[in-house]
């Protein structure tokens, strides 16, 4: 499954799956302008790593905490 097939398959989710995406990958797919999310080439476009999230882990949607913001942790 690619970029484009998680990320959407996340977004079309009923709202009581507990199906997340990394962190990561929302955050290269939400900075896309909004016409360009529904681009597979586009999508898919983005460095690999930023794809490399394991899922539970830096989630978004999961509701866990990242240490990676300074100290600080953020809710993703």
């Amino acid at each position: 499954m690619d970029a484009f097939d998680r990320f959407w398959q996340w977004a079309n989710k009923p709202a009581e799956s507990p199906l997340t995406i990394p962190a990561d990958l929302h955050r290269a797919v939400m900075e896309l302008a909004p016409e360009d999310r529904l681009d597979r080439s586009a999508v898919n476009q983005e460095p690999p790593d930023a794809f490399s999230g394991i899922q539970g882990e830096g989630c978004f949607g999961c509701g866990q905490r990242r240490q990676d913001t300074g100290g600080a942790g953020a809710t993703v």
